[in-house]
């Protein structure tokens, strides 16, 4: 791994698939299937039953947003997206 490299590796759970195509992923878990698109500055590849990103440092602030979709992607097929609505006031 060189100095200017960013890598991630993201493991999951064997109840989670993951599909990787050139262009996109496909997550598949218990609460249904989300999709991403791989921006071509960015590599990602599936070693091991794991997804591996990397990018070049100047693409950093890409590197970083893609991590977090990938993870909110991961959570949301597993335990599922819900908001909280809390309502003060008289009456």
């Amino acid at each position: 791994m060189q100095n200017n490299v960013l890598y991630k590796k993201f493991i999951f759970s064997s109840d989670l698939k993951v599909l990787k195509n050139m262009d996109f992923i496909i997550i598949n878990g218990p609460l249904g299937v989300l999709s991403l698109d791989i921006p071509k500055l960015l590599n990602l590849h599936k070693i091991d039953g794991n997804l591996v990103l990397s990018a070049k440092f100047a693409n950093k602030s890409l590197f970083f947003t893609f991590i977090s979709l990938i993870k909110q992607k991961i959570k949301g097929v597993t335990l599922g997206f819900f908001e909280i609505l809390v309502i003060n006031g008289t009456g």
